[in-house]
């Protein structure tokens, strides 16, 4: 794979692929610490052979405790391609569905975008989903965003909110909004270091609050499992209708 050669974009790609590593490891605990043997793995891809970048993903097994879980890190770079505005996308993604209703999903996003004109901005997103909201979970994660984020936290949160509210159905997708988006301050290397304390706190807190829920679960009953998939029909609605890239 081609990476790119600005500074800025090898930081970038530096940070994401320490907070995937950390995101896998300390999911990977939580896997063996609740008795299951399904741990993530990885699966690669290139863009344009690896030509323009790619990216790995890590899996979580549905035969664990996960639904479905993915653990995304990629960088895309066109600095060979001068009709190109961009010259390189490097970005952490995760959306972790845990199997057992009680267990929170959470989304957790943040990018790097470098123009070739210099210019370029951090997309930094955090969203707890829990399909049967626990109060301490929220009051815990809500503590974290505040804490890791400081001054920036009334912005991203009123522009989160109003990212995953769903007007046809009067609601939100999550019981918290993190969305910091087209950031600069400025100074990159503070934006490097908030972009990736925000990413192992954030990281730290979900963990534990799933550790906490798996392994004080019982077999869930038909009540929860109904509010379960009563919530992800809710997750996968504003996915498809709502999110950045349909609408774009």
């Amino acid at each position: 794979m081609i990476a790119s050669t600005s500074q800025s974009s090898i930081d970038a790609l530096s940070l994401v692929t320490g907070l995937q590593d950390r995101f896998v490891s300390k999911s990977n605990q939580v896997t063996t610490a609740c008795g299951f043997k399904t741990l993530f793995q990885p699966v690669k891809w290139l863009r344009d052979n690896g030509v323009h970048g790619g990216g790995v993903r890590f899996e979580g097994a549905s035969n664990g405790i996960f639904n479905t879980a993915s653990i995304n890190i990629s960088q895309v770079q066109y600095e060979d391609l001068p009709e190109k505005k961009l010259a390189a996308a490097t970005a952490f993604s995760a959306i972790i569905h845990p199997d057992h209703p009680i267990a929170p999903s959470v989304h957790i996003h943040i990018s790097w975008t470098a123009f070739k004109d210099g210019q370029g901005y951090w997309r930094i997103m955090a969203d707890l989903n829990p399909a049967i909201e626990n109060q301490a979970d929220t009051n815990c994660f809500v503590a974290t965003l505040k804490k890791v984020s400081g001054q920036y936290y009334n912005e991203a949160t009123t522009q989160g909110d109003y990212y995953f509210y769903i007007p046809s159905l009067k609601c939100y997708r999550g019981v918290s909004h993190f969305y910091l988006e087209a950031f600069t301050s400025g100074n990159n290397a503070d934006d490097i270091a908030l972009a990736n304390c925000f990413g192992e706190d954030i990281i730290d807190c979900y963990c534990e609050i799933l550790s906490k829920n798996i392994l004080q679960a019982t077999n869930p009953n038909n009540e929860q499992l109904n509010l379960q998939l009563d919530y992800h029909t809710l997750y996968f609605y504003q996915v498809v209708t709502l999110d950045r890239g349909t609408t774009s």
